[in-house]
C-alpha cells in the first residue's frame, strides 16, 4: 500500500485544488490522478529515464527528438500503430497489428505489406531487377 510521502496543496499550482504528490513507491501525481495533470518543459529541458540518463526527450526550439542511448531497443508496443503530420490529418507510416504496414506519400497509399508480398501504387523505379522465382508479364 502507498503512502503519501510529501503532499502539496496549492501553492505549486493555480489555486487550492492544484495537486503534486509524490508517493513513497516514487510514483508522482500531477493533477488530481483521475484526469491526470500537464508537466511543462521548457525549451532545452530534457525529461530522462534510467540511471545514465538511457532515454531522452527534449524539444530544443527547432526540433523535438526521442533518444535512445541505452541498452537494447527502443520498442513502442501498441494495437495499432500511425505516424502522422503534427495536425493529425494526414498518414505517413500506418501499421496494424497482424495486418498491414503502410507507406504514404502526400497522404496516399505507395507501398503496403500484404499476406502474400507488397502492394505498390504508382511507379517503381530502380537502378536494377532480380527476380528469383515464378516470372509473369501477363499481356504486354
Amino acid at each position: 500500500m502507498s503512502q503519501k510521502v510529501t503532499p502539496f496543496m496549492g501553492g505549486l499550482g493555480i489555486d487550492a485544488t492544484s495537486k503534486f504528490e509524490i508517493q513513497s513507491n516514487a510514483t508522482v501525481t500531477v493533477g488530481d490522478g483521475t484526469n491526470g495533470g500537464n508537466v511543462a518543459v521548457g525549451d532545452n529541458g530534457i525529461i530522462s529515464f534510467g540511471a545514465g540518463s538511457d532515454l531522452q526527450i527534449f524539444h530544443n526550439g527547432s526540433y523535438s527528438l526521442i533518444r535512445d542511448s541505452g541498452t537494447g531497443n527502443l520498442i513502442l508496443a501498441c494495437e495499432d500503430f500511425s505516424l502522422t503530420n503534427p495536425a493529425v490529418g494526414e498518414n505517413m507510416i500506418t501499421a496494424a497489428v497482424d495486418g498491414a504496414v503502410t507507406l504514404y506519400y502526400d497522404n496516399s497509399p505507395k507501398l503496403a505489406t500484404t499476406s502474400t508480398g507488397v502492394n505498390v501504387t504508382g511507379d517503381v523505379q530502380g537502378d536494377g531487377l532480380i527476380i528469383d522465382g515464378t516470372f509473369d508479364l501477363g499481356t504486354l
